[in-house]
């Protein structure tokens, strides 16, 4: 008890002094440690005048704590007007409380817990106490992020995500929003984030995609899988029928098999790879040979293709050749220069490569096997094909 005498600065507070010692058991708090502390130390030495300073003049918290009320406001303040059930209180500390305190504590090592620690827990108490909310580590709704260095707070709100299905019906808007379109924003983003955006008070909206069509192509069928991503909602509850109603009157888009999400499903949308039905209507430089286009069809079925990146994504795609599988490929209807065809093929084949060559840089091609030119003038994606599809 000398050595503890000795050694533990005069000029903290009984907080910080039994915040050294925090780890040690579980049942007191840091002042009630600190006052037993105290006790002890005038108990064992005999020095009755031995007393810790007040919290206002301690070198380490600086008072910090005398202020938990401000700090309540501060938080019921930031927060008025977002909807949240959950929080998590986070801090950050002048570079000198954290030495000193470091410092003190490396005199007892392994005892004791962080000024940091104590301020989110007991600030997150105070909280939930006046307000019902729960204090969640895991997953929160709002981070309160407190700066003691400049008495500031920051929220941090976890985002909103719902995931689904879409069909794009249009042939003339884009997967994502494009920045060069100014003033411009149709698109599948814009047509399903919107909407959900508007409804839940957000800042910003992002889709996330399994894969992506070209704007001039449609994707039917049951759709692609999404998730589509809300930034800094005000609002955590959703009609998800009132949801799909809007977004399917806008004749571009439409949603289905909607479901509330999370961040993990964004990274489980990216990661699907299905094999895909297509619809095409591909032109000749003449009459098409209905036949020999026939023959060209089940020449390439079951066969592997190799295709270089298209020359119209090779400036931000790797340039590689990727090895493909036409699954199946049947014939439609033919008529004069026009036909249309039906591709099954594995995720990630470049359908209008695969019929026009792309210039040799897809071998075989439907036209190579055909023996003249075709290009796809219309592409549909008429089914995802997932498990058991």
């Amino acid at each position: 008890m000398v050595r503890i005498e000795a050694e533990i600065p005069h000029d903290i507070c009984v907080r910080c002094a039994g915040r050294i010692f925090a780890l040690v058991d579980s049942g007191l708090t840091n002042t009630g440690r600190g006052e037993m502390l105290q006790f002890a130390i005038r108990s064992l030495t005999g020095n009755r005048d031995f007393s810790f300073v007040p919290e206002r003049s301690c070198r380490v918290c600086r008072g910090t704590f005398l202020q938990m009320e401000k700090y309540l406001s501060m938080f019921l303040d930031a927060t008025s007007g977002y909807e949240f059930s959950t929080f998590l209180v986070g801090s950050t500390f002048p570079e000198e409380t954290v030495s000193e305190e470091q410092a003190i504590q490396a005199l007892f090592p392994g005892l004791g817990e962080s000024i940091k620690r104590e301020f989110n827990r007991e600030l997150g108490k105070l909280i939930s106490s006046k307000t019902g909310k729960q204090h969640d580590r895991k997953e929160p709704d709002i981070i309160a992020n407190y700066d003691l260095r400049y008495d500031t707070l920051s929220l941090t709100v976890r985002g909103f995500y719902v995931k689904g299905r879409y069909r794009k019906l249009s042939r003339e808007i884009p997967q994502t929003r494009w920045i060069h379109r100014v003033g411009d924003d149709r698109s599948v983003e814009y047509f399903i984030g919107k909407p959900l955006c508007d409804m839940l008070g957000g800042k910003e909206y992002h889709l996330h995609a399994a894969g992506r069509e070209d704007v001039d192509v449609r994707m039917l069928g049951s759709g692609r899988d999404f998730v589509i991503e809300v930034v800094n909602p005000r609002i955590r509850h959703l009609d998800l029928e009132e949801f799909r109603e809007r977004v399917n009157a806008s004749g571009y888009v439409e949603v289905d098999a909607l479901s509330l999400a999370g961040p993990d499903d964004v990274v489980k949308v990216k990661s699907l790879q299905h094999e895909k039905t297509y619809e095409a209507v591909v032109r000749g430089e003449g009459s098409i040979d209905c036949s020999r286009l026939r023959e060209a069809l089940s020449s390439i079925s079951g066969k592997l293709i190799y295709q270089r990146t298209p020359l119209r994504v090779s400036g931000r795609r790797a340039d590689k050749i990727r090895p493909k599988r036409i699954v199946a490929a049947s014939l439609l209807w033919c008529e004069g220069d026009r036909a249309a065809i039906r591709v099954r093929a594995e995720a990630g084949t470049y359908i209008k490569e695969m019929v026009s060559g792309d210039g040799g840089r897809t071998k075989p091609s439907l036209s190579s096997l055909y023996g003249s030119p075709l290009v796809v003038s219309e592409l549909d994606v008429v089914e995802i094909h997932r498990e058991g599809g």
